[in-house]
């Protein structure tokens, strides 16, 4: 097909005209399109060159110049490609084409800035006739050659064609650098005189500032006269700035003639009139003296002015002060901590930074408490303040250290940046742009305040980045198409991502389906695999992110298993939302369905303390809340691994004194599946036994009391056994130690718990970021830490299970046992040992536990028993000389947080 295409192509005529009339916009897109099918088919060079050798036999061709200027574009030769078609645009001009000329130039300039298409532009501008055309073509010219005096030139006689005095003075400013640098004295002294007769200001400065090219090109005398001519006009307060860094730079050459000591002074008039000691200044500084050197004599007054009477200035240790006197020797400065402080110039230079006038700090010296004041009054203008001191942009961050650090106060700065970020949309100082993301700007010339689409950075991951775009489409809803087109194949890229967090694919799934509503069913699938790793929507911060994950996950066809959880949100209008949504799907079913979430008690805590909790307030307890399926329900809680907060939840509804359940089932006996559950729970209790005793305590008050009294005998027997041990009996069923090592293990359970939440998923992405994962040390090793993480956290959470604590002990001192400290005579002499439990050793010195070989041998012995020992104390014959019980000190930890995931014996 493309070859057909291209002998098409030949066949065309190759007399000139017939090729012009042939060569239409239409035409060159079919040439382009070609060229784009080449590329992609792998053969654009080979008809390049094909093309390339046409034109070596024929000459050049409209159409094969065009086709070999594409071809080369599409294969990334910009300036080939840029080549052909400038020589192109020469030939259609030859040809008398200069309308095509002209799209040639445009194309050129639509993909990137060039000097050569400008030119081409012009003269293709020139060539048609078209006034309006060259102008603007001369225009573009311009901005691609900026400083060419004859495109500037030419401007001016456009200006001039058309009646325009201002706009032909511009060009003639804009022309004069050129001039000057080129030697182009005569065209250069026709529009200075020209510039400076007229009252154009833009240009009057750019006469202004060719004055130092005009020294520095030897004529200082025609400088001179042109000084002369401008001065009425440039000592007026407009150009007086202006004019003061120019004769300052001519000054700065040497050997500048007194006109420019005349002018420099009159512009220092022009400015400072209202400065009552400005004589007092220029007398100290030696400017009226013609005798002094010019350079030096603007280097004096610099210091004189620059630390003049009521300038601000800081320094180090005292601070901010403001200047009372300067006599070109001394500074004399009010300092609060040191007023009428003394100091040389040449001091002041090396320790005292100058404070501008309109800087806070500045504000602060002059008038501290009204300062103060603005910052809650007007947070606007006082942020305007705080950019302009920062450089004119700075995030919220910056803003709050520069603040707090003049004295303002820190606390209430979030407030106050909410406050200012509101006002600034109507600020004329401020823009707010990125106010999205925490980031304030001043106006800028030409800036506008419009929007740009941010820059997400990948390496933040999808949290910070759903974040970023979610404020910033909030900030500005006419965006939200670009958004999604720029963003879009990026959150997808993290959705289908496996390595990335589930909880972090789910908030990318919510930004997902709040843009593309319409593909709600296959969110709903995705939003159910997600929930199945423990996304744990129901706990979500946000009310409408949890409703929207509810809308979705009712999409999909397991909405029975993943609808419930929100049941227990935390948010009581989720909770509400939930029920209408199942109630309207389980209809007669309702009743059945909840009281197998009852049973579901472990699976789902928070579910069952709020339904439980519902039920109980209910005037008429509903059907489906059996009062003893809801005890063993909450007795499940509280022997399961639930959180802290819900199982004293659980102990609430259970309460003896005033709970409503215990009225309902005392009186009532347990159904017989109901009444095995609960017994089995009861023997076989796994949890802490602060939840244990008012277990019991309810039980014992109803029909199923003879369960708890069971419970009772058999812990009582558990500790006989262990206060009343035999010499053979050494096994204990649980394991015994003290507090404090039963905390020390508790502590490094939720250290590593959070690590495992926090720290590793941190280094686990961070190593995924680095590229291949089949050859990635980092991610070996953070997934090899996860693994043992998690590996230690089952094996402190299986200890702490069994874990009895030996201060709960009935401690006897008639018999060695843990918690006892115990005298011996021995072959060495006495020797002091105390008996303690599992993980003890850190106690102090001589602590045994009673599991060790020695302390086996020990355990059951009184006062005056003689045994032989082959422990590690030595071997031989010893003597108990006494027992006494000895625990050691402990203080409670301020905070102590046992694990709410990891229920333990206390």
């Amino acid at each position: 097909m493309l070859e057909e295409t291209y002998q098409k192509f030949e066949r065309l005529p190759a007399e000139l005209s017939q090729e012009i009339s042939q060569f239409t916009p239409e035409f060159r897109a079919t040439l382009a399109s070609f060229a784009v099918e080449a590329a992609d088919r792998g053969k654009a060079d080979t008809f390049l060159q094909r093309a390339e050798s046409l034109e070596r036999k024929k000459g050049s061709l409209l159409w094969s110049a065009y086709l070999i200027a594409q071809l080369n574009n599409q294969m990334r030769r910009v300036e080939d490609w840029e080549r052909a078609l400038l020589k192109l645009g020469d030939r259609l001009l030859q040809a008398t084409a200069p309308q095509l000329a002209r799209d040639i130039a445009d194309e050129i300039l639509g993909s990137h800035p060039s000097a050569h298409a400008a030119r081409l532009l012009v003269r293709a501008a020139e060539a048609d006739g078209d006034a309006a055309a060259l102008e603007a073509a001369l225009e573009q010219a311009w901005t691609m050659d900026m400083g060419n005096p004859d495109v500037a030139l030419r401007l001016a006689e456009q200006a001039k064609l058309r009646g325009d005095r201002a706009g032909e003075l511009e060009w003639m400013g804009a022309s004069l650098k050129g001039l000057a640098e080129a030697d182009e004295w005569k065209k250069m002294d026709e529009c200075i005189l020209a510039v400076i007769d007229g009252d154009e200001e833009s240009s009057q400065a750019a006469a202004i500032e060719t004055l130092p090219l005009i020294y520095r090109g030897g004529d200082a005398d025609k400088a001179a006269g042109y000084l002369d001519l401008g001065l009425p006009k440039w000592r007026s307060p407009n150009f007086a700035p202006l004019l003061e860094k120019t004769l300052r730079a001519i000054a700065e050459r040497g050997s500048a003639p007194e006109s420019v000591r005349d002018a420099y002074i009159a512009t220092l008039r022009a400015q400072h009139n209202d400065f009552a000691e400005l004589d007092e200044y220029l007398e100290l500084s030696g400017l009226p003296n013609s005798e002094n050197e010019l350079a030096p004599a603007i280097k004096a007054w610099d210091l004189l002015w620059s630390y003049r009477p009521g300038v601000v200035v800081e320094h180090g240790s005292l601070g901010l002060g403001i200047i009372q006197k300067n006599d070109s020797n001394r500074i004399l400065i009010n300092f609060p901590k040191s007023p009428a402080h003394s100091m040389t110039v040449a001091f002041a230079q090396k320790s005292l930074g100058l404070i501008p006038a309109n800087h806070l700090k500045a504000q602060l010296a002059r008038d501290h408490e009204g300062t103060l004041g603005r910052f809650a009054t007007d947070p606007a203008g006082t942020l305007a303040n705080a950019l302009e001191d920062l450089g004119g942009t700075a995030k919220n961050t910056d803003v709050k250290k520069y603040l707090t650090h003049l004295g303002f106060p820190a606390s209430s700065f979030a407030a106050w940046w909410k406050k200012a970020k509101s006002a600034a949309k109507d600020h004329p100082r401020l823009d707010d742009h990125e106010a999205y993301r925490d980031v304030m700007h001043l106006v800028r010339e030409g800036a506008g305040g419009e929007f740009r689409l941010p820059i997400l950075t990948v390496k933040k991951g999808p949290r910070a980045a759903v974040t970023l775009v979610n404020r910033f489409v909030t900030q500005h809803p006419g965006a939200l198409e670009q958004a999604k087109a720029r963003y879009t194949p990026y959150f997808n890229e993290w959705l289908m991502d496996d390595g990335t967090l589930a909880s972090d694919r789910a908030i990318v799934l919510l930004l997902l389906a709040r843009w593309f509503p319409d593909h709600s069913e296959a969110w709903g699938k995705v939003a159910a695999e997600l929930n199945a790793e423990e996304v744990d929507a129901p706990n979500w911060a946000s009310p409408i992110d949890q409703r929207l994950w509810l809308e979705l996950l009712g999409r999909d066809t397991r909405w029975n298993d993943t609808l419930p959880p929100f049941l227990g949100s935390r948010k009581t209008e989720m909770r509400q939302a939930a029920r209408a949504e199942l109630m309207a799907r389980w209809k007669d079913r309702a009743p059945l369905e909840l009281e197998r979430l009852l049973e579901r008690a472990t699976e789902l805590p928070s579910v069952t303390i709020a339904l439980c909790t519902e039920a109980m307030n209910e005037p008429e307890i509903p059907s489906w809340a059996n009062p003893w399926r809801v005890t063993v329900a909450l007795l499940s809680i509280l022997e399961g691994k639930s959180e802290e907060a819900l199982a004293k939840e659980a102990l609430r509804i259970l309460d003896v004194e005033e709970g409503r359940l215990l009225s309902l089932v005392k009186n009532k006996e347990p159904e017989e599946d109901l009444g095995l559950t609960l017994e089995r729970l009861v023997r076989y209790w796994r949890s802490s036994d602060r939840y244990f005793f008012p277990v019991l305590e309810f039980i014992k008050r109803t029909r199923a009391k003879k369960v708890a009294e069971d419970a009772e005998a058999r812990r009582a027997e558990e500790l006989r056994k262990l206060d009343i041990p035999t010499g053979d009996q050494t096994e204990f069923e649980t394991t015994l130690m003290t507090r404090q090592t039963f905390e020390r293990m508790v502590g490094e359970l939720e250290r590593l718990n959070r690590d495992l939440k926090t720290v590793i998923p941190v280094a686990i992405r961070k190593a995924r970021e680095l590229g291949d994962l089949k050859e990635n040390a980092e991610y070996d090793a953070a997934k090899l830490k996860q693994r043992q993480t998690t590996q230690r956290c089952e094996q402190l959470e299986a200890a702490i299970r069994n874990i009895r604590l030996i201060e709960d002990l009935e401690i006897s001192t008639e018999t060695v046992g843990p918690g006892t400290e115990v005298t011996l005579a021995g072959p060495t002499g006495k020797r002091v040992l105390w008996m303690l439990g599992e993980g003890d050793n850190h106690i102090g010195e001589g602590v045994v536990s009673y599991r060790a070989p020695l302390g086996k041998q020990l355990i059951g012995h009184r006062v005056g028993d003689k045994l032989t020992l082959t422990a590690e104390i030595g071997e031989g014959d010893y003597e108990i000389l006494s027992i006494r019980k000895l625990l050691p000190e402990y203080e409670a930890r301020a905070t102590i947080s046992l694990l709410s995931k990891t229920p333990v014996r206390s």
